[in-house]
């Protein structure tokens, strides 16, 4: 069983990622320090946010197959 299971958790997660970019996109850079972890957030989250959208897709066909099992079996 997985942790994100079910769409409804994915698309809150999701939300919070694309959340948390737009903020990373406004943030004051002036301090140098901050660029390199600037840099590698907004190298790595969308990545992950692809992989999380991938996971969803994965997540909304098997319930598809599984709606679809189901209905079959019913009709036998």
């Amino acid at each position: 069983m997985l942790i994100y299971d079910n769409i409804e958790k994915i698309e809150k997660l999701e939300a919070v990622i694309v959340e948390n970019l737009r903020q990373a996109d406004s943030c004051d850079l002036s301090r140098e320090s901050l660029m390199a972890h600037w840099v590698a957030y907004r190298t790595d989250m969308p990545s992950a946010l692809g992989a999380l959208r991938d996971l969803k897709e994965i997540i909304a066909r098997k319930e598809a197959e599984e709606s679809l099992d189901g209905e079959c079996a019913g009709a036998i």
